[in-house]
């Protein structure tokens, strides 16, 4: 075996002296999921490969603590979409396959939100999401100082303030709205409808 060869295939790390095979691994191998094997996707409609495409999405992938950080600017820029989200959920009883277009939405709101945030004012937001980090409740009142930072940084170069909370109540959402089903659980009528023992004369 080369010198090459040898760099490639084991991993030597001085620090405590021993050799690390980098073929073998003890983690499992990542499964494909069902619908991405060919003899199932040879039966499936367009609609249907769509619907599974959204679902295969993934996490942001942000910590919990950045998530916190920039929750009020984020509110602010995406709350008519988080609302006609959580208002598609509520009307359908939780039927996932009505509100997937809504979910891709939120989770595009999302994305585009903490990359610009990250990308125009990185400095301001990880200081203080490393403030908030250090307490265990991840509460704000102990940052102040570089809160402000972050919030000057936001309404400057992102043009977000955190107007959300203090805005008067309105409508919980602007624009068009899915559909109301009529009867999303398929219920039949029954006697229990129009039972005439309980009609009060």
């Amino acid at each position: 075996m080369s010198e090459e060869q040898f760099k490639q295939r084991w991993l030597y790390t001085p620090f405590n002296a021993q050799l690390i095979d980098k073929t073998v691994s003890f983690y499992p191998k990542p499964k494909i999921s069902p619908d991405e094997r060919p003899e199932i996707q040879a039966h499936l409609a367009e609609s249907e490969k769509n619907q599974l495409n959204s679902l295969h999405r993934g996490h942001l992938g942000i910590p919990e603590e950045i998530l916190k950080a920039g929750a009020s600017q984020y509110a602010t820029m995406c709350s008519n979409i988080n609302n006609k989200f959580m208002l598609c959920k509520q009307e359908t009883h939780g039927d996932p396959r009505a509100c997937l277009k809504l979910g891709n939405a939120v989770s595009d709101c999302a994305g585009e939100f903490f990359r610009e945030a990250l990308n125009r004012c990185n400095k301001e937001l990880l200081d203080y999401s490393d403030c908030m980090e250090q307490d265990p409740r991840r509460r704000p009142v102990f940052c102040r100082r570089v809160q402000l930072a972050w919030d000057k940084c936001a309404l400057e170069k992102l043009g977000l303030d955190k107007q959300f909370w203090t805005s008067a109540a309105g409508p919980v959402v602007e624009g068009t709205v899915p559909e109301k089903p009529k009867n999303p659980l398929q219920l039949k009528p029954t006697v229990r409808m129009d039972d005439p023992v309980e009609v009060k004369f």
